[in-house]
């Protein structure tokens, strides 16, 4: 019985091998080959693709990016939050820069991909035309019938190690049936958290939203701005002499140093001549 258990076991291993090398090929239409194992014990083949499976719904993640000058960024503010709570939106980050020249806040927006496009049309239609405007599409049909059969494989296979399980009668198969069912685990949890990922990239859209307003001293006009940088240029001026107020024991210390080494290399010369 245990060379039994260790066989299936180490041929099971073997297939699993096989079915991973065939879906990171993307084939499909390759499964597990059905064979018998000891006393004509089957081994599970992969799932052959299901209908469900072949008529899926195209899987499309939509994400946009749109940029708009605005008057008040509070303000805009204020006028974004009801068209998300209609729309069923959240801001799931925000950040804010501040600048001389500008205030600027980013917005990472998540909505359900049934109203992105009402979100973009709302958005242009209460603002200017967007300074920066681009809307992608991605098709992830593939990847998710991959995931999907990847995972239906290693479920067969982790069922067929719980039976074994129950055959086992030594310490040492049961460990070994243990651990070759926990790594086919640890790739079911895989895929799952793959097709998760997927799924939600595929229901809820991204919108990543920038808005900035221009702070009103950086459109002085001429004049005013060359007063301003004397100004700015007197203060430096000021702030010199602190510093050098501030480095006073190390100024005296410089020049004193200087002024022995100027003696003795005079005093040198004259003993020179």
């Amino acid at each position: 019985m245990k060379l039994r258990v260790s066989a299936i076991v180490g041929l099971l291993v073997l297939l699993l091998g096989l079915a991973s090398c065939g879906d990171q090929g993307n084939d499909n239409n390759d499964t597990i080959p059905r064979q018998t194992l000891g006393d004509d014990q089957p081994v599970p083949s992969a799932p052959q693709p299901t209908p469900q499976n072949a008529g899926i719904a195209p899987k499309l993640i939509k994400e946009g990016h749109l940029t708009f000058q605005v008057d008040d960024c509070a303000r805009f503010k204020a006028t974004l939050s009801p068209i998300l709570e209609k729309l069923n939106g959240v801001i799931a980050k925000e950040e804010q820069r501040n600048n001389q020249y500008q205030k600027r806040i980013d917005y990472t927006i998540r909505v359900p991909a049934e109203h992105f496009d009402q979100l973009l049309a709302s958005l242009e239609k209460n603002q200017d035309i967007p300074e920066y405007k681009l809307v992608s599409l991605e098709d992830v049909t593939t990847q998710y019938i991959d995931a999907q059969t990847r995972l239906n494989t290693r479920k067969a296979v982790h069922k067929r190690y719980t039976e074994l399980l129950t055959e086992a009668k030594t310490v040492e198969a049961i460990i070994q049936v243990e651990e070759a069912a926990r790594k086919v685990q640890e790739e079911i949890e895989s895929a799952e958290g793959q097709l998760k990922y997927l799924d939600s990239k595929v229901n809820f859209s991204t919108l990543y939203l920038s808005v900035y307003e221009q702070n009103p001293s950086s459109q002085k006009g001429f004049f005013a701005r060359v007063a301003e940088a004397f100004n700015d240029g007197w203060h430096g001026f000021l702030a010199f002499l602190v510093g050098l107020a501030q480095a006073w024991l190390f100024i005296l210390l410089f020049g004193l140093m200087a002024w022995f080494m100027y003696r003795k290399r005079k005093k040198k010369s004259l003993n020179s001549k």
